[in-house]
């Protein structure tokens, strides 16, 4: 990962919100996927949709 996708996973898993701001390609997504696959593996309830 880019230390910048580590930093922001990092935030995340710490309950803190983000702005990123960085070029096409660079990653922004898999921020999202790493911490949402990390979360489903911790927590059964976690979902990424309110229901």
């Amino acid at each position: 990962m880019y230390p910048h996708q580590e930093e922001g996973v990092e935030k995340l898993m710490q309950g803190k919100n983000l702005i990123i701001n960085s070029e096409t390609g660079s990653g922004k997504t898999e921020i999202w996927v790493s911490y949402a696959l990390q979360m489903m593996l911790k927590d059964e309830n976690f979902s990424t949709l309110a229901i």
